[in-house]
């Protein structure tokens, strides 16, 4: 159909005028921007007030706050107690910039109350502005301020901010995202060049949150600890104390940590003593003398005739979250009577091939005593190793069944290869691995056992295990060898015995497993005879 001029021309102007009103718009908002005064920052904060249990009153800054903006870099990274006014000078500084300079805010928080929060700490500093200073909002609600003329602030809290573009970028709480490695990621292209960026948090063990604080990486840290507050002297920290007699002492050092390293260590709820976790990493740690395989093999001590060895080994179960990467497969070659660290294997293999792997290496080690953690995928890892003719696996007893008995009516013990982890079998693993720390006679040299302990934690469904975005294979993998000392040893009714060997012997100072394994040895005896004679069922 043909199209007139006529018809064309009103649509042709009215979008003519849509355009030069949206100019005069922006020119009037420019004119009324360049209009306001915006002295230097601690004027400005002078000029505003904070809101406080006792009402609104003026602003008046810490020693920290006046320190911390006075040297104020592009990166920041704060560690922080609860109740020192971290988040509330960080806005006001962006509010200040963006007053100054111009340009978008982004907030991110762990949830969306918190996000919250610091939305109304922006609104209490702008609008408190005297007459001249203050600007004009444009939008104004719980998520968003628009500032005429200057920028937008926008909050949300973890999973947004993907398309967002902003020159300053604000994340709160930062060691309570979940997923904070992919976050990080979505968010990294927001941050326009020559952006500023400030991320705050209190501890939450040792997670990704650590890691950022220990790591060299650009960002300038300050710890703020709770004395950093003036208001919080030894009076108020007793109080405090006598009012929280219902909570761990140790949640409440993790809210108001006095230095850094107390933060970390009070946080997180970890299974195992923190405290003695790092004191015996600082002890015993070093580096291997040999590493194979591109790093997957590292290698402490060479092969020694005659020296006895025990191995965990933990199996992947998959794909590692986030990626589309195997997930972590580990083995720990620990001496069995000093537990020193011999070797550790550290990959990503499928079953198969991480059973070769093994098979090939331990080799060198005369195959010694092997429990295979049978969970999952460990059924193929255990049944590559068997056809390979792998001599020494570790088994298990299983419990005792009505069909299990020989035609004299005596019940024979039935056995499967592999460690299992199960709600009774874990608890033991992890109280082996805690009396051993505990007595200070783990003698580790591998540094991610030592990193992966104490991300290893007590979940509020009740079940332990790494953090989010941590691992607990070399964990697992070292408590399976810790284990595998006391082979045989009774998950249940009797003794676990290698099926493939004669057991070895028990440790001297265990009298009571000698004895069992007497009887072990002599119920195989008695099974082997009713073979012979044909009174099988």
């Amino acid at each position: 159909m043909a199209v007139s001029l006529a018809d064309v021309r009103p649509r042709a102007l009215a979008a003519l005028d849509a355009v030069w009103e949206r100019r005069e718009q922006r020119r009037a908002q420019q004119e009324a921007a360049a209009s306001l005064t915006v002295p230097d920052f601690w004027t400005s904060q002078s000029h505003s007030t904070i809101r406080t249990q006792h009402g609104e009153v003026p602003f008046v800054p810490f020693p920290w706050q006046r320190e911390f903006i006075d040297s104020v870099s592009k990166r920041e990274l704060l560690l922080k107690s609860r109740d020192v006014g971290s988040s509330e000078i960080c806005v006001r500084f962006f509010c200040w910039m963006m007053l100054k300079q111009g340009g978008n805010l982004l907030i991110k928080a762990d949830k969306w109350d918190n996000a919250k929060n610091l939305v109304r700490i922006a609104r209490q500093y702008l609008t408190s502005l005297p007459e001249g200073e203050r600007p004009k909002l444009l939008k104004d609600n719980e998520t968003e301020i628009e500032i005429e003329g200057r920028g937008t602030i926008r909050a949300m809290a973890q999973g947004g901010g993907r398309s967002e573009r902003c020159r300053y970028l604000l994340m709160t709480e930062r060691a309570f995202w979940e997923n904070a490695a992919e976050e990080l990621r979505a968010i990294s292209g927001t941050l326009v060049a020559g952006g500023w960026e400030i991320i705050e948090s209190t501890a939450n063990g040792f997670n990704e949150y650590h890691d950022l604080w220990a790591e060299q990486n650009g960002y300038r840290k300050t710890f703020v600890g709770r004395g950093d507050n003036p208001t919080h002297d030894a009076a108020w920290w007793e109080q405090k104390q006598s009012q929280a007699q219902d909570i761990d002492p140790a949640g409440l050092r993790q809210e108001y940590p006095e230095t850094s390293s107390e933060a970390f260590i009070s946080s997180g709820r970890c299974v195992f003593d923190t405290a003695m976790l790092l004191e015996l990493a600082t002890a015993h740690v070093q580096a291997p003398i040999e590493t194979r395989e591109n790093g997957a093999i590292r290698i402490w001590q060479k092969p020694v005739v005659g020296r006895r060895l025990v191995v965990g080994a933990d199996v992947a179960e998959g794909k590692d979250a986030g990626n589309d990467r195997l997930d972590y497969s580990d083995a720990y070659l620990l001496d069995w009577e000093t537990c020193e660290t011999v070797a550790t294997i550290h990959c990503q293999l499928p079953p198969e091939e991480y059973a070769e792997l093994l098979n090939a290496f331990l080799a060198d080690y005369a195959s010694p005593l092997l429990g295979v953690e049978c969970n999952s995928m460990g059924s193929a890892c255990l049944l590559r190793l068997r056809q390979l003719g792998y001599p020494r696996l570790f088994a298990r007893v299983k419990p005792m069944t009505a069909e299990n008995r020989q035609a004299y009516g005596k019940p024979l013990p039935q056995r499967e290869l592999g460690w299992l982890t199960t709600a009774q079998t874990k608890p033991l693993l992890e109280a082996e691995i805690n009396r051993m720390v505990n007595a200070r006679v783990l003698p580790c040299a591998e540094q991610r056992f030592w990193d992966e302990a104490l991300s290893y934690v007590h979940h509020g469904d009740g079940t332990r295990g790494a953090q989010p975005g941590k691992h607990d294979d070399m964990v697992i993998a070292h408590g399976i060898a810790l284990m595998m000392r006391h082979v045989p040893i009774e998950t249940g009714k009797r003794p676990t015995v290698d099926v493939h060997v004669h057991p070895p012997e028990p440790r001297r100072d265990e009298p009571a497993l000698l004895k069992r394994l007497k009887k072990d040895q002599e119920q195989e005896r008695q099974r082997e005879m009713a073979r012979k004679l044909g009174l099988e069922e």
